[in-house]
């Protein structure tokens, strides 16, 4: 074989090997596509959910604030327990009243 068959085999070569990583390249980009923007209802459910238990815990420490201090008794201490140890998720939404 001349030189110059030997230059064209290594020339085409390379350009087959250029041409498969350009197509690699383009199959990466293709697959690697950005999804929807929509969000699944799992999603919605999750934050509703945590605004709820949001929601209850700030009830929660608003009753606290605004017991009667004067004889503690358990609705001090079952809103207060309930602020500390994140109870207060459940506890927020439940009236208790003193006697």
């Amino acid at each position: 074989m001349s030189i110059i068959n030997k230059l064209n085999e290594a020339m085409t070569t390379q350009e087959r090997l250029q041409r498969e990583s350009e197509v690699r390249k383009s199959i990466r980009m293709s697959t690697n596509k950005p999804k929807n923007n929509r969000s699944s209802p799992i999603s919605i459910i999750a934050i509703l959910f945590t605004l709820t238990l949001i929601i209850g815990e700030v009830k929660c420490i608003i009753k606290m604030i605004d017991c009667n201090w004067e004889p503690i008794g358990k609705s001090e201490i079952i809103y207060t327990v309930g602020t500390f140890t994140g109870l207060g998720c459940i506890i927020g939404y439940i009236d208790i009243k003193d006697k």
